[in-house]
């Protein structure tokens, strides 16, 4: 169940679906960014994660490719990449822990590495 719910929430995060990322997520799911004007901001609670999310996606122009994938209990390491739209190049990279409850994402804390 874990994985489906990463799954669609990768999926609704390249869409720009922020409904669908909801839908991923726990009411009282923690958040802590990687990027942003506050690097490491930690966001807390569905509404406040998800005007997070919107600032994010606006900051990062950028395609994400998931990587690595390994599964313990309730949680989940991926690595990713970003690659530039225009260029292809890969601009960062990093990795996220997601802790999962009742199948949903209830907290999510990313790592990065630029790369320019």
């Amino acid at each position: 169940m874990n994985i489906a719910t990463l799954k669609r929430f990768h999926k609704a995060w390249a869409d720009k679906d922020m409904q669908e990322l909801a839908a991923c997520m726990t009411d009282n799911v923690v958040y802590s960014a990687s990027v942003g004007a506050n690097l490491g901001e930690t966001w807390r609670g569905k509404r406040d994660v998800l005007a997070g999310i919107e600032k994010m996606i606006a900051h990062d122009d950028a395609i994400a490719q998931i990587g690595d994938l390994h599964i313990t209990g309730n949680y989940i390491f991926t690595t990713w990449v970003y690659r530039a739209k225009t260029t292809g190049e890969t601009t960062a990279k990093g990795c996220d822990i997601f802790r999962f409850k009742d199948g949903l994402i209830a907290h999510k804390d990313a790592y990065r590495k630029v790369t320019l």
